[in-house]
């Protein structure tokens, strides 16, 4: 894998030379653009409105509106240039306990890969956090964009997520009604709850529509006729809960037997 970013892991006053490298990848079908009248592809192209013709990628600058009409044009180069060390650096700014991170704010996983003159600082940094169950938070700067994180020492890597900020999480206020708790309901659904607790294994778990959505492509390129597959599932009824609890937990005991 190609690194995205180069950099150092500011630590103190030690500086640990890594390498930034995506965690994961895109899972999503890629799909093309047509015209739904004629089928005809729709392509993207950036015109220059002046000589209104295409104009290649590395011709084109960023241009910030200071005021009317009036721009202020940035190259590659003055994105680092406004803070040279904040560009090059992923910054520990303090330590926290693992669990004490709302899963909300987990954003984006990456690899954090030590270059070799620098392996020693990193591995007992790696150490050290995994002695002390303890997670990093830092900051970075990438594509532009300054980023909060929180680096894990796992096994023998560290792996980078990139952290929402507050700012970021919308805030909901959901009304709340009051109803009749039934304990009999609440028993058995506790009971549920233990017949389908197991340890998390991700290998378990894979995209099945993908494939499903695979299968209608190849049906729609063979011209046989589309039939929905699976049924849209209705909402429950309080007074159905129970019943439909009680089914479940006998499903899952035939499941697991």
């Amino acid at each position: 894998m190609r690194p995205i970013w180069k950099g150092t892991l500011s630590f103190g006053l030690v500086n640990i030379g890594v390498k930034l490298l995506s965690a994961c990848k895109d899972r999503q079908l890629k799909f093309h653009l047509f015209h739904k009248k004629d089928k005809s592809p729709i392509k993207y192209a950036r015109i220059c409105e002046k000589e209104q013709k295409e104009v290649p990628l590395d011709e084109i600058a960023k241009g910030f509106e200071i005021s009317k009409d009036k721009y202020a044009y940035l190259d590659d180069e003055d994105f680092e240039k406004a803070n040279v060390h904040k560009t090059n650096s992923i910054d520990i700014v303090s330590f926290a306990k693992v669990d004490e991170i709302d899963p909300i704010f987990y954003e984006k996983p990456y690899y954090l890969i030590p270059d070799k003159i620098t392996q020693k600082a990193y591995y007992l940094l790696a150490d050290a956090m995994k002695q002390t169950n303890m997670t990093a938070i830092v900051r970075f700067v990438l594509k532009n964009h300054e980023y909060l994180g929180a680096i894990l020492a796992k096994e023998n890597i560290m792996i980078l997520h990139q952290l929402r900020f507050m700012s970021e999480i919308k805030q909901i206020k959901v009304q709340t009604q009051k109803t009749v708790k039934s304990k009999k309901e609440h028993n058995i659904a506790v009971k549920l709850i233990e017949e389908l607790t197991e340890k998390f294994n991700p290998q378990k778990y894979k995209d099945s529509y993908v494939e499903d959505l695979k299968n209608l492509i190849q049906k729609k390129s063979k011209g046989k006729k589309i039939v929905p597959n699976g049924k849209k599932p209705k909402n429950t009824k309080s007074n159905e809960l129970f019943d439909s609890l009680s089914k479940s937990l006998k499903r899952s005991k035939k499941v697991s037997a």
